[in-house]
């Protein structure tokens, strides 16, 4: 409960960056998506996971949509989750999201409309579904472990953090 509020924030920067990249400036200078995608998301959470810690479990949106949503999918149907339940084959192992990334990166770097906010907010539109597909095939922590780019990338740059988050108990947070 105390986090509702980081989390609504989180979920709605998420929806912001998708408004504002189709109904905003079609400027990146004066647009609030590429700003956020590139500068304020991409630098300063990375800076701020590979200090503090992994912030990123607890603040990805997907992770936090797809949780309310299989929520309120298990009050109506209770004893059901939303996901499939497939077993996540183990000979992909984390190439999906190495692949994912490796696409981010070429986006930022090589892709000439990079900066073009119509572009940026398709681009979440599809990374959305392809994680929001992914976790309901084969279960939120399952793909959020293996095939969601920024829980591998942020985690690894926790790993140089001097701080460390440790959960307790193993139900709080699946992926921690």
């Amino acid at each position: 409960l105390t986090l509702l509020p980081v989390k609504l924030l989180s979920v709605f920067l998420l929806g912001l960056v998708i408004a504002a990249g189709y109904g905003g400036d079609s400027n990146p200078l004066l647009n609030f998506s590429p700003t956020f995608i590139w500068i304020i998301w991409w630098v300063g959470m990375s800076i701020t996971v590979a200090l503090v810690g992994n912030i990123w479990a607890l603040v990805n949106p997907w992770k936090i949509a797809f949780g309310w949503v299989e929520g309120a999918y298990i009050l109506v149907r209770p004893g059901q989750g939303l996901s499939l339940g497939r077993e996540y084959p183990a000979g992909l192992g984390i190439w999906p999201a190495i692949v994912l990334f490796l696409l981010y990166t070429w986006i930022q770097d090589a892709y000439p409309k990079g900066d073009v906010p119509t572009q940026i907010a398709t681009m979440a539109v599809v990374y959305s579904v392809i994680n929001f597909g992914g976790m309901f095939i084969f279960g939120r922590d399952q793909w959020l472990r293996k095939g969601e780019a920024f829980t591998a990338v942020f985690g690894l740059l926790a790993r140089f953090s001097a701080t460390e988050v440790r959960v307790n108990d193993r139900g709080a947070c699946q992926v921690c």
